[in-house]
């Protein structure tokens, strides 16, 4: 589906079409048409009304063209997602105690090393839930922002040879929310979000991670060669048995995994 704003002589309209056609059509007040309501934006999977800030104001219902206002949380707070139609916010922003909210649900108090230090926010595939991820911290939310458990990462903690293990990219998250994969210098640090603890796989100087949809495999980017001729590999690890199954070589610098068909 296709929805975008367009200007009429009384103001503006927000036009839903699909297969080409247009199947709904919904005028906006002509005093909001410009400030409140000036673009149409994505926030995850929703279409969303923003103003100049951009700031989203209200969600589009896709299947009508409604248009539902959202209420707007503490000042300070910035839209980070969403999960379940309702807009995530991350707030505090280093001023005072910063929370996570999800419109329409409670306000989540969270470390004060989130607004500095944060990840952001991982959707798990398969779940309506969240991990608010630190540097070395998670909280776990469900899909109206209770705080459902919380725990370490595993992170800054000496390894057997006494290398201390330092993030190196973006974490990844099984489709269960049950495991989160973190890349670091030392290989990927797997932490159970549900049960609690962590172990390290795959090789040293892992920059990216991704899992699969069946959460079977892991793909691990991982840096080869000295500089400055800086190659990179693509593993493929079997997470039952955590062996890899498969390697390739790739001049790349991320991953990304499309979740949403």
């Amino acid at each position: 589906m296709l929805i975008t704003k367009v200007g009429t002589n009384t103001g503006c309209d927000v036009v839903g079409y699909q297969a080409g056609s247009e199947i709904w059509r919904q005028p906006i007040d002509p005093n909001k048409c410009m400030i409140t309501y000036e673009n149409v934006a994505q926030l995850g999977g929703l279409a969303v009304l923003v103003d100049p800030g951009p700031w989203p104001k209200a969600v589009v219902v896709p299947e009508t063209g409604e248009i539902r206002p959202l209420r707007q949380p503490s000042t300070g707070c910035i839209a980070e997602g969403e999960i379940a139609e309702r807009v995530l916010y991350e707030c505090g922003q280093g001023v005072g105690t910063p929370y996570v909210q999800v419109e329409g649900g409670p306000e989540v108090a969270v470390t004060n090393e989130f607004a500095t230090n944060s990840y952001g926010v991982l959707e798990p595939s398969g779940k309506r839930e969240l991990l608010v991820l630190s540097s070395t911290s998670y909280v776990r939310l469900d899909a109206l922002g209770r705080r459902l458990s919380d725990g370490d990462l595993g992170l800054g903690r000496r390894v057997s040879d006494g290398a201390i293990r330092v993030p190196s990219g973006r974490p990844a998250v099984s489709a269960d929310g049950a495991s989160l994969y973190l890349p670091t210098d030392r290989g990927v640090v797997v932490t159970s979000v549900v049960g609690g603890g962590t172990k390290t796989i795959a090789d040293p100087k892992t920059i990216a991670v991704a899992v699969s949809l069946d959460s079977r495999f892991l793909y691990a980017l991982t840096v080869a060669g000295v500089s400055p001729k800086f190659r990179t590999r693509l593993d493929v690890i079997y997470l039952p048995t955590e062996q890899r199954v498969a390697s390739y070589s790739e001049d790349a610098s991320n991953i990304l995994l499309v979740t949403r068909r």
